[in-house]
């Protein structure tokens, strides 16, 4: 029965694959990757409109309610660490559908929550079963691609993700006319939905298991591989300064337009879904042109656009006009910048670690999600809302950049 299990996995993988003329499998293997890396906008994006009516219904702060993004972030990070090097040793399939089982418990019981604390808890279990699918989906990636073809797949996948912050705050904004744990029980329906179709149509990617040692001493090594290596610890800390940035902006928006420019729910979740459909759009275009242009070049005008916009924002923190306008357009631009920067430097930073995709994707992730939840909890700091927070977390997310891709181009002389 094993045998044939292996025997059917194969096949599949030979499937997902092979150019053949429809392409119909492959599709469908990069519609539910895309769909498995939007776990951590989905379990985010779909609950902001409702930070101020959580905020009352469990009697806690601003900066409580912050915290339980803090916390998804937190299980995110942690978790990759563990799934991932753990997918070198014992393949990719198996961790993904039970990561994928237990974000589907943890939203329920994010539903269930009578306190912040709970509530707190709960989406840190989310976040440990949602890395599955993130840290996984560019292992697989990796696995069977490379080079600009590779980030070809990686900005495709983004695109693909793009469409979760498009919709998940829209559904945030219809929950917001009902009680707020309505929100998680969409969440839970959704991952079901996913888990299954990841169950029918995702293969093992990863060659030769058997092969692999699982020994403490391997996974150390691992470790160092990656730390020793500039390359890839330039263009990983070049993605996971600016999904730090992007997480400021997540985190910071609410408040901003709702509190700040007074905006309804409703309003706000449209004006967030055109920002994240400028996201998507600009990674539509990252990826026609990456085979072109080249990942790096893309990364360069990425990061360099993406700083000099962030200072731009603090400028705009001390007018007195046009301040809802600018701000907007700033937050619209910043959208179409970073998408350039997330694909193209995945792609890199793993294509330089081809023997350790794994914990490469594992160590990309735990850094990506460690920055958002630090910089989620530093844009909640201030007594009064404005832009100056925000602002200088982006600037600063902005700097880390540029010494990263320093690093990074040092690294490949």
């Amino acid at each position: 029965m094993k045998k044939s299990e292996n025997t059917l996995t194969n096949s599949q993988l030979n499937q997902a694959i092979s150019s053949n003329q429809k392409g119909e499998l492959a599709f469908k293997l990069v519609l539910i990757l895309g769909m498995l890396s939007a776990i951590g906008a989905l379990s985010t994006d779909m609950y902001l409109p409702l930070f101020p009516a959580i905020s009352h219904a469990l009697n806690t702060t601003q900066a409580g309610v912050q915290l339980s993004l803090t916390s998804f972030m937190a299980g995110l990070a942690i978790g990759q660490l563990i799934i991932g090097p753990w997918s070198d040793v014992i393949g990719r399939r198996k961790l993904l559908l039970r990561g994928m089982v237990l974000l589907t418990v943890a939203s329920i019981a994010c539903s269930f929550s009578s306190s912040i604390e709970i509530l707190i808890i709960s989406r840190f279990f989310q976040g440990a079963g949602g890395a599955s699918g993130i840290v996984l989906t560019r292992a697989i990636v990796s696995d069977l691609s490379f080079g600009n073809k590779a980030a070809y797949y990686f900005n495709l996948i983004l695109a693909i993700q793009g469409a979760a912050p498009i919709v998940a705050p829209l559904m945030g904004g219809v929950a917001a006319y009902f009680p707020w744990p309505i929100v998680f029980v969409f969440m839970a329906v959704i991952s079901l939905i996913i888990t299954i179709l990841t169950f029918v149509y995702v293969p093992e990617s990863l060659p030769n298991k058997s092969g692999y040692d699982e020994s403490k001493g391997r996974l150390v090594k691992q470790f160092l591989t990656l730390f020793k290596n500039r390359t890839y610890m330039g263009y990983t800390l070049v993605f996971s300064a600016t999904f730090g940035a992007l997480f400021a902006y997540i985190s910071a928006s609410p408040f901003i337009y709702q509190s700040m420019f007074k905006f309804t729910p409703g309003f706000f979740s449209i004006v967030f879904a055109i920002n994240a459909g400028i996201m998507m759009f600009s990674s539509i275009l990252s990826a026609r042109w990456v085979e072109r242009i080249g990942a790096k070049s893309l990364v360069i005008i990425g990061v360099v656009t993406t700083f000099v916009l962030a200072c731009l924002l603090l400028v705009v923190n001390y007018l007195s006009f046009y301040q809802l306008e600018l701000t907007t357009a700033i937050f619209m631009m910043l959208m179409f910048t970073m998408a350039f920067i997330f694909g193209n430097a995945a792609s890199l930073a793993l294509t330089a670690v081809p023997d350790v995709r794994g914990a490469g994707s594992a160590v990309l992730g735990a850094l990506q999600f460690g920055t958002a939840s630090l910089t989620a909890f530093l844009t909640g700091l201030g007594k009064s809302v404005s832009l100056f927070p925000v602002s200088i977390v982006l600037i600063g997310c902005g700097i880390i950049t540029l010494f990263s891709l320093m690093l990074a181009r040092e690294g490949e002389k």
